[in-house]
């Protein structure tokens, strides 16, 4: 399980990277918006958490979001939406729209086969 040291007041959080569902930029801090809707707000700009979360399932959606791709379950293409567990829906930038609609066919394909390979080998 991979995980993100944040710095708090009497110390650090450990956060379970699955925990995370997107995070938000709010001038300097970045604000984590947990599972269990928990806020963690953190001085550090969004940028630099995408860096520590790139080649971590998070993708950068808008420049104020980075979204975990492993709880987005669709993408509204008329309000560019993603919508996440919980119900939970994050703008997308016009400049990722093309990006965020074929991320989400692949992972669809990719669940699909692999739904149908575990039927197969039972």
């Amino acid at each position: 399980m991979k995980t993100l040291k944040v710095k708090n007041r009497k110390g650090f959080d450990i956060i379970s990277l699955d925990n995370i569902l997107y995070c938000n930029s709010e001038r300097n801090y970045t604000i984590l918006n947990l599972i269990d809707n928990r806020i963690i707000k953190i001085l550090y700009p969004i940028t630099k958490i995408e860096e520590n979360l790139r080649d971590e399932n998070f993708i950068r959606i808008h420049k104020q979001y980075v979204a975990n791709n492993k709880h987005i379950v669709g993408f509204n293409k008329k309000t560019c939406c993603i919508t996440l567990i919980n119900d939970i829906e994050i703008p997308v930038s016009v400049r990722k729209k093309s990006q965020i609609d074929a991320m989400i066919k692949v992972t669809s394909i990719l669940d699909y086969l692999s739904k149908k390979t575990k039927v197969q080998n039972l």
